[in-house]
């Protein structure tokens, strides 16, 4: 029995037409997919709520800090009111004031400062390797 070959047909490829039928197609697919976006938008989201600040402190009067810090200031108990009208006169708070007052004396003078450092770190650093060398041209010669 003879063996048949099949004889393979060279398919020559058609430029690419735009038609009415890919156009209706590309419409349609554009369209469901704008009612997919349009449909997930309408859905309503759910707000979140920080389960531990109650109702009335997450919404403050007037939504002003300075009166929502006030009005529950003034429902604390006097002892409390005391110890936090006199934190300032505690140390820690006066370490901390005197440090700002220290920092802000010396920001004006600060570039100068970090330029003469600059500067003499250079000079050190070439003095060192200058004696370096000399003790190595001293140690070679010897």
């Amino acid at each position: 029995m003879a063996k048949r070959k099949k004889k393979r047909i060279k398919k020559t490829k058609e430029p690419f037409r735009l038609s009415l039928q890919h156009i209706i197609r590309i419409t349609l697919f554009l369209f469901i997919i704008f009612g997919v976006i349009s449909l997930i938008n309408k859905t309503p989201k759910k707000n979140f709520t920080d389960p531990t600040v109650s109702k009335e402190e997450s919404q403050p009067n007037n939504n002003n800090l300075a009166t929502f810090l006030s009005d529950n200031f003034e429902k604390l108990p006097n002892p409390t009111k005391e110890k936090i009208l006199g934190v300032t006169d505690t140390k820690i708070v006066k370490n901390i004031y005197t440090f700002f007052d220290t920092i802000k004396k010396e920001i004006p003078n600060f570039p100068q400062k970090q330029i003469n450092s600059l500067k003499k770190s250079i000079i050190d650093n070439i003095y060192q390797d200058i004696t370096k060398n000399l003790e190595n041209d001293k140690n070679n010669t010897n």
